[in-house]
């Protein structure tokens, strides 16, 4: 029972998470709200490890405590949550009505999406690489030892504590594990590869709502997105090019599916009123860009202010909107800051 409970809590609690932030992706179609309801989900998650792991890393405190604390506050957090966005998601049943192109192309991308699903799960994505070892190699670090960032990926040797653990997604596997009971590596190398795939089409598919006025054009958008991912990904030549797909790792989850779902947001937002509740999801989410990857410093940093910047120079502007960059920003500089800091002076 314990078992289905973990597995419920990880693929549901993006979704519980998501709710209280509907309102502010301006998302049309009900599936549409939903996508964005559980890519924000994800990442709101993801945000909330991240200001737990990260302390209790500093302070020597075990793995197990860390799952304990996180599983608490994870099921507090989605009470809440489906609390505060009860009437965020309305369906409303209508007769649906496609042309035969529609029809056409919803099938397929419904079988290219199977394709790539049956991929991700009966073969292997990618080759293995030193950066996909290093998140086999502390989760499963902190799973044997139930200590955290405390083994070099290199040698297997205890180590003094690094700037790596600024980097919490590289644990989040093994709480993964420590909720379903699945090895480490079918975590790392299946289970993750699929969600992220999943994850990935839910902001693509909020994307092409606001891209593209006309469902025909929103589908053709997803039918050539599929054959560039299963062309340019699975391909043997292209297997190497790791932020093409959105496998396991922090940084092709920010590539493929963060930096995307943020550009399309500050787009949407940068047209309307200053709204704080928005730039308190972009706080949440550039957090999670740092939590996926250290090059999401970087990234947040220059998305952020080049859009804002380039906001600005339209007739019609709002000086209020430079506050985004206060939101989206001040994060990445405090951990930009940690970085120098641990890689420097400790």
């Amino acid at each position: 029972m314990s078992k289905i409970f973990g597995y419920f809590l990880i693929l549901i609690s993006p979704f519980c998470m998501g709710l209280p932030w509907v309102r502010i992706g301006d998302a049309r179609s009900a599936l549409s709200k939903c996508c964005f309801t559980y890519v924000a989900g994800y990442f709101v998650r993801l945000t909330l490890f991240q200001l737990i792991a990260m302390p209790m890393a500093v302070l020597d405190m075990r793995f197990s405590v860390l799952s304990n604390v996180f599983t608490a506050a994870l099921i507090m957090a989605c009470v809440l949550s489906v609390w505060l966005g009860k009437d965020a998601v309305q369906v409303k049943m209508a007769k649906p009505h496609f042309t035969v192109y529609e029809i056409i192309y919803s099938l397929a991308f419904s079988f290219l999406l199977l394709a790539q699903l049956y991929i991700t799960v009966f073969m292997d994505p990618t080759y293995m690489t030193y950066d996909d070892a290093t998140y086999t190699v502390y989760s499963g670090d902190a799973l044997v030892t139930d200590y955290m960032f405390r083994t070099r990926p290199q040698t297997g040797m205890f180590a003094v504590l690094t700037f790596r653990f600024i980097q919490s997604s590289l644990l989040f596997p093994a709480y993964i594990v420590k909720m379903t009971g699945m090895p480490i590596t079918m975590v790392e190398r299946t289970f993750s590869y699929a969600l992220n795939l999943i994850l990935a089409y839910c902001c693509y598919l909020y994307m092409s709502e606001d891209l593209y006025e006309k469902r025909e054009n929103r589908l053709i958008f997803l039918v050539l997105i599929s054959l560039i991912y299963i062309f340019g990904y699975h391909s043997h030549y292209s297997m190497t090019f790791r932020l093409l797909g959105p496998n396991s790792q922090g940084k092709a989850i920010l590539a493929v599916t963060l930096v995307p779902f943020l550009l399309i947001l500050l787009r949407k937002k940068l047209d309307q009123a200053y709204d704080w509740r928005f730039g308190l999801l972009l706080l949440l989410l550039s957090d999670a860009a740092c939590a996926l990857s250290l090059m999401g410093t970087a990234y947040c940093l220059f998305i952020v202010g080049l859009v804002v910047f380039l906001s600005l120079l339209r007739r019609q502007r709002n000086w209020k909107h430079l506050l985004y960059l206060l939101w989206g920003c001040v994060m990445p500089g405090v951990y930009t800051g940690i970085y120098l800091f641990m890689k420097y002076y400790v």
